[in-house]
């Protein structure tokens, strides 16, 4: 993932190299250990590679989580990196390299996306659609029930696709196929208040 403003440019990745106390370690100029995990734990190391637009001084950030492989994204405002891994919201103040702010948030934890929109924090997760203020207090949430798999954001309105309900089955060969059981998906939009303004089934093309 890369994200960029007028004092930063970052990228920002799993880097599956780096191992907690371990001496193999390649040079990182900064870990970060929020939680306090240790060897035995299972981590997901987020790296942060932060280049400073005005002065071109860089850093790589290891950020250590708890590694349950639900997902992570961010957004960076000004010299503000905010981090969503799992359902865990970690601030980081780019200039200082540190965090100054760290949440647990009460959403479900597979999530897909984090986006600014019009002063809060739009969060996406497998089922749902949360907005929160930038304190992180949730403002509303639209339970949708189905997999998204698909979301834009307009000035007034999210707009939703969810997949087709499905499960998993084997083949002859003890291959993995999906099977569609519906052949529709749910289309949904939703206003910045948190109210669905339509809702909708629309046929799977062919």
């Amino acid at each position: 993932m890369k994200l960029s403003n007028e004092k930063y440019f970052i990228e920002f990745y799993v880097d599956r190299t780096f191992s907690l106390d371990s001496a193999d370690n390649r040079h990182y100029d900064v870990v970060l250990n929020p939680e306090g995990l240790k060897k035995y734990n299972s981590i997901k190391p987020l790296l942060i590679s932060c280049e400073k637009v005005e002065t071109s001084i860089s850093a790589d950030i290891i950020l250590v989580c708890d590694d349950l492989n639900m997902g992570e994204s961010a957004v960076l405002e000004e010299n503000t990196l905010t981090v969503l891994s799992e359902n865990n919201i970690y601030r980081l103040d780019l200039d200082k390299r540190e965090i100054f702010f760290s949440k647990q948030l009460d959403i479900e934890p597979w999530v897909s996306d984090i986006i600014l929109h019009n002063n809060t924090y739009i969060i996406i997760t497998e089922t749902s659609v949360c907005c929160f203020d930038r304190d992180f207090s949730m403002l509303w949430e639209v339970q949708l029930h189905e997999h998204i798999f698909d979301w834009k954001i307009f000035e007034n309105h999210i707009h939703i696709e969810c997949d087709p309900a499905a499960y998993m089955c084997w083949d002859e060969k003890n291959c993995a196929e999906i099977e569609v059981t519906d052949k529709t998906r749910k289309i949904a939009d939703i206003d910045c208040n948190g109210k669905v303004i339509s809702e909708k089934y629309e046929p799977l093309s062919e």
